[in-house]
């Protein structure tokens, strides 16, 4: 019988450790306004019905703000995106790991490279219960956080076990003509149980038509102060560009930090 790596969490765990794993990187959390209010209420981010998984989930992204809605101008406030950031300290909560957007994935998204990497939910399922998860995925698959973040797979994965070389393949691919983003380089985070706020909340992105809902929050976590990033929801706004903006800020204010530290 063959003992040859069937799955990617397979292949992962069968190729040589390094001495030290990447620093882990914060995660984040992209809602939209009108449940900005609901999630303070209930001081948690609670999982929904997912009709692919058939489970109830909690979607987060590990590195950034990455989410894009889709592209369209309006003036109602309650659609522009609130994102949140994690510590990593949250990570061991997590169940498992994607090494993109299932998402996109899901909804063909990704032109005919949807097609080479079919039930991709078992393939390339990695499952979690170890902050240090997401860590090895990217020492393995980029590298580095640096390479990670700028979409950068290792040009080993070539000549690396199934379904190493095919991985490459795909985050390789210039799918801009499909009108997708790199959230096909990007790992995905899936949650089954209620992320609380009062645990590692350490930046919030929202409009300042919800300054009340943040003053909330703030009594919430006090005496804590989470960074933040309030800005300004009073004309006509594209919410996919909003998103592409709180990716930014959140960046700049506190995940750069996290990428290598001086001396690790």
């Amino acid at each position: 019988m063959s003992t040859d790596p069937q799955t990617l969490e397979e292949t992962l765990r069968s190729l040589p450790s390094p001495a030290s794993w990447p620093m882990p990187l914060p995660l984040t959390h992209l809602t939209k306004a009108k449940w900005f209010s609901t999630i303070i209420t209930r001081t948690e981010l609670e999982p929904q019905p997912d009709t692919f998984f058939e489970e109830q989930l909690l979607y987060f992204f590990y590195g950034g703000v990455f989410y894009r809605p889709a592209a369209m101008n309006m003036r109602t406030q309650i659609e522009l995106p609130v994102a949140f950031v994690f510590a990593p300290s949250i990570l061991s909560s997590f169940a498992r790991y994607y090494p993109f957007d299932s998402g996109g994935m899901i909804n063909g998204k990704f032109g005919s490279l949807t097609a080479t990497l079919s039930s991709f939910d078992q393939l390339f399922r990695i499952n979690g219960g170890d902050h240090s998860v997401p860590s090895r995925m990217v020492y393995h698959l980029y590298n580095t956080n640096d390479d990670y973040l700028r979409g950068k797979p290792n040009p080993d994965l070539r000549n690396k076990p199934y379904p190493l070389p095919q991985l490459f393949e795909f985050f390789s691919e210039d799918l801009s003509r499909e009108n997708s983003d790199h959230r096909q380089c990007i790992i995905e985070c899936q949650a089954n149980s209620p992320v609380p706020l009062t645990r590692g909340l350490i930046w919030v992105g929202f409009p300042d038509y919800f300054t009340a809902e943040f003053l909330s929050l703030l009594k919430l976590l006090e005496p804590d102060v989470p960074q933040y990033w309030c800005y300004p929801s009073h004309a006509i706004f594209d919410p996919a560009q909003v998103a592409a903006k709180l990716e930014q800020k959140a960046f700049e204010q506190v995940i750069h930090r996290y990428i290598k530290p001086p001396g690790y």
